[in-house]
């Protein structure tokens, strides 16, 4: 398409439709708003209007976005085509005279004087909403999962003429449907003319505020999709502002939640946030989650953020890679305002073995079901806080990846009152060996469905333990990549039977201990019953050879596989024949070898078995 572009672009250069520097002079239109007269990149399938006097009207769909891409500025905005579709021009000035352009470019369209800074008067006054339809959004707040109050708002701007009440309805309806229903495609066609038709209009609130609903990549690729934010009940539910050039927050939250009433879960994804600033928005009691990582803050920071009102209603919080503290985690315990939280997030927040102890120490703990706790420096003495919490009885899933723990501190675990609760244990990366193995093995675990172990040293004796675990049976999933299992390892997994599991990963690097699975742990597991309702398993790096994929490929007792994990397998072309012979593998989606380690004609011959779509 690039080359395409490219060649119409030389045509129209040579017959003197544009001018050799690819610009023309246009006036400029957002909606109904004259910008100003400028010289932007011609582009093929640009939509213009003839003037009476002076130069084409060009109308656009947003305002210009800039970023920084190493040392120059480039420039983007969405614009209809001669279709009935959007079109992203990217403009990236390369001469002194076209950086300037851009410049007043995009100062006029943002009502920014010469440096950036913003000229007096050029804000527009926020809207005011009518009484009545304040009361109908307040309402999809009290039930924000029911579909009735969000149905009634979408009555009342039908009934007003206003096309996003159908708009609505049909997002609404669409996600009651099942897939193969007979009216899906006709509604789905008349939701994607309506957005097609008015949807750059219903974001612009937002395009406004710095907001861009798509994707922008390298080489010019880019696209304009605000169904992206409207996916979920017809209204904006979730954002993320992932530029700190968005200067909605918090100086602007207010145009920000004007512009999305319906904000449900807001994102700040850019570094250098001010945890502190955020305590003062009112704003943000309408949420049910949010999510602050890299801020800077200071003690008194973090003290005024925990005890803000407008944190009540939270139901998930992360703070990740924000330098809490130890005192952080008291901080957060002793929270006047954070009892509803159900998810924690505090990650890489520096808390320590003293943070994480006043934290579970505290009722603000009482009604979580998930808690991240990762790469916080912890010891076993974090364990034994966590294991004698009182208030941690509702935890379904605790992250512990990143940290430093022993026998000692796991067998802390053993009284915990998560055990009636827990379903998801992380604990890669922490330095397990085969006592702490043994130690998990012994904690009585009612419903732990998932257990991840990558990056652990437990090696064949604790995995051997673990396998002879009571709650083993329950596991859905299990990762013990990098872990130092072998064939021993394997054989007893083997030799236990059916299990539950789902997804199982002995994945092994160049630097994993022990010699990994061999032709003979990977026979033992193909030929039992341990992965019968399997559907993605993951042996990449180990030795299982053209033996071991022979293996598998005999076996019938994978039935629900779905994704095969075989890179830097050494396979040979035998290994793949056989794959690619095998009667089995009649659910595969995806199948992930290393062309060396398959040879050209063995990745011919897979592709040809299960097609490109499947074959990576």
């Amino acid at each position: 398409m690039g080359l395409f572009i490219s060649i119409l672009r030389w045509a129209a250069v040579a017959t003197g439709l544009i001018p050799a520097s690819g610009r023309k002079k246009y006036r400029v239109q957002i909606f109904d708003e004259d910008i100003g007269t400028f010289e932007l990149p011609f582009t093929v399938g640009e939509s213009v209007t003839s003037a009476p006097a002076g130069p084409p009207v060009r109308q656009l769909l947003t305002r210009p976005f800039k970023i920084r891409l190493f040392d120059d500025d480039v420039f983007y905005w969405a614009e209809p085509d001669r279709g009935d579709t959007t079109e992203v021009v990217i403009w990236e000035p390369k001469t002194a005279d076209e950086v300037a352009e851009a410049d007043r470019f995009y100062n006029a369209a943002h009502g920014l004087g010469p440096g950036g800074v913003p000229l007096p008067g050029t804000t527009r006054p926020l809207a005011r909403r009518p009484e009545d339809e304040l009361r109908l959004i307040e309402a999809t707040r009290a039930d924000p999962d029911a579909d009735r109050p969000y149905l009634d708002y979408a009555a009342w701007l039908t009934a007003r003429h206003d096309p996003r009440g159908e708009f609505i309805r049909l997002t609404i309806e669409l996600a009651r449907l099942p897939a193969d229903h007979p009216d899906r495609e006709r509604l789905d066609g008349r939701r994607h003319h309506l957005i097609s038709r008015y949807g750059a209009r219903w974001v612009r609130p937002l395009t406004d505020l710095g907001f861009f609903p798509g994707l922008l990549l390298p080489m010019d690729v880019a696209t304009f999709l605000p169904d992206i934010w409207l996916d979920k009940k017809g209204v904006v539910l979730e954002l993320e502002v992932e530029t700190a050039g968005v200067l909605v927050m918090p100086a602007r939250a207010d145009r920000l939640f004007s512009a999305a009433p319906f904000l449900r879960s807001l994102t700040i994804g850019y570094q250098g946030a001010r945890l502190a600033d955020f305590a003062a928005i009112p704003e943000l009691a309408q949420l049910d989650a949010f999510s602050l990582s890299w801020a800077e803050t200071t003690e008194d920071g973090v003290l005024a953020f925990v005890q803000s009102p407008y944190l009540a209603g939270l139901k998930k919080l992360t703070l990740s890679s924000t330098r809490l503290g130890p005192e952080g985690g008291l901080y957060l315990g002793q929270s006047p305002s954070l009892g509803q939280l159900r998810s924690l997030d505090v990650r890489s927040c520096g808390l320590g073995d003293e943070g994480v102890r006043a934290l579970v120490a505290f009722p603000v703990c009482a009604r979580l079901t998930e808690l991240n706790l990762s790469s916080n420096e912890l010891t076993d003495d974090a364990l034994r806080g966590i294991g004698g919490s009182p208030h941690l009885a509702a935890l379904a899933s605790l992250y512990l990846e990143g940290n430093a723990f022993t026998a000692d501190g796991v067998r802390a675990l053993a009284g915990a009152a998560f055990l009636p609760t827990l379903t998801t244990l992380h604990l890669g990366s922490t330095g397990l060996d085969v006592d702490a193995a043994r130690a998990l093995a012994g904690v009585r675990f009612e419903k732990l469905t998932a257990l991840h172990l990558t990056a652990t040293s437990i090696g064949d004796d604790g995995f051997r333990a673990l396998v002879d675990a009571p709650f083993f049976r329950g596991l859905q999933v299990l990762e013990a990549g990098y872990a130092g299992v072998g064939d021993d390892g394997a054989e007893a997994l083997a030799g236990i039977g059916f299990t539950a599991l789902r997804e199982l990963s002995f994945d092994r690097g160049e630097f994993s201990t022990g010699t990994g699975i061999s032709a003979r742990g990977m026979t033992a597991l193909a030929g039992s019953r341990a992965l019968t309702r399997v559907q993605k398993l993951s042996v990449m790096g180990n030795p299982i050879g053209a033996a071991g994929a022979r293996a598998l490929a005999q076996s019938d007792g994978l039935p629900e596989l779905t994704e095969l994990n075989l890179r830097d397998v050494d396979l040979g072309q035998e290994g793949a024949d056989a794959l690619a012979r095998s009667p089995h593998f009649q659910k595969l989606t995806r199948l992930w070898v290393t062309t060396e380690r398959v040879g050209e004609a063995g990745k011919k011959a897979l592709l040809r078995r299960f097609g490109e779509d499947v074959v990576w």
